[in-house]
């Protein structure tokens, strides 16, 4: 009886070390399986940010560009406009001069 009651005591000592290394080994492939996920989750939220974050300091960016280019187009345009004022006074006295050569033959 008593060997009888020992191989019970060994078997059940087995059964308890064979069931206790699967319940570590999936209890940390379950805790590496959420670290993962949680791991993947916070990547994908920073590199939302990061896009957004990129996009607007591209938007930023050509906005300054954009501003810089109306400032020299109207440097630009200012300078043409006193350009024509001066051809059109230039003209204007050359007419005259003509008008004045003309009339004075006639």
């Amino acid at each position: 009886m008593k060997q009888f009651d020992n191989n019970k005591n060994q078997e059940n000592n087995n059964t308890g070390a064979r069931s206790f290394i699967p319940s570590i080994v999936s209890k940390l492939l379950f805790d590496g399986f959420q670290n993962w996920i949680r791991d993947f989750q916070h990547n994908k939220n920073i590199k939302k940010q990061d896009v957004v974050e990129d996009k607007l300091i591209v938007i930023e960016n050509l906005q300054l560009k954009l501003d810089k280019r109306v400032k020299e187009n109207r440097y630009r345009i200012d300078a043409l406009r006193v350009f024509m004022i001066m051809s059109m006074i230039m003209n204007f006295v050359f007419f005259a001069i003509i008008l004045v050569f003309l009339i004075i033959r006639l």
